[in-house]
């Protein structure tokens, strides 16, 4: 059984989904995908977590962090972030229905609660759990653990699209 923890939330800052929600979507990914999984967490973002949505941590306790987002549920991207840029790496969000607008010189993204909840229930957690299958079916080759591989980050985003397209059927 995977821990479904939630750490105390700072001022300003609310959590994408529900540690129930996160428990409703464990129970339609394969159990062998889950094997070895230890615990999902509701952390804060910190900085040095704050553009991401999730992270895989893979010690002697795998663990998947969903973070927190800022209560207005908007961010500014970088200073002179190009448009296509936007389109281009964020085309996954945009699919889910974030907004993005553009005040001055800088891009606006904006969620609505619930296109957040979707992105991070539907394709986020997703794409760690495909993380911790493709990092598991390495360790049982015996080859040892190198994070932040091309062919990792492909076959999490692999596995959270196939998964969410066969999940969406039902």
């Amino acid at each position: 059984m995977i821990y479904v923890f939630e750490r105390q939330l700072q001022s300003g800052s609310i959590y994408p989904c529900t540690q129930e929600e996160i428990q409703q979507k464990l129970r339609v990914i394969p159990e062998q995908d889950l094997e070895g999984l230890w615990a999902i967490g509701l952390v804060p973002s910190t900085r040095k977590d704050n553009s991401a949505n999730g992270r895989y941590f893979r010690d002697s306790k795998p663990t998947i962090h969903v973070y927190s987002y800022p209560a207005m549920l908007t961010y500014k991207l970088p200073p002179f972030v190009k448009y296509k840029h936007i389109m281009d790496d964020l085309k996954v969000e945009l699919q889910y229905g974030m907004q993005i607008e553009q005040i001055g010189s800088r891009w606006i993204c904006k969620w609505t609660r619930e296109k957040l909840r979707t992105f991070i229930l539907d394709h986020v957690l997703l794409h760690e759990i495909g993380h911790h299958v493709y990092h598991e079916r390495r360790s049982k080759q015996g080859h040892p653990y190198v994070p932040f591989t091309q062919a990792s980050e492909q076959f999490a985003e692999n596995y959270a699209l196939r998964h969410t397209k066969s999940h969406h059927l039902g």
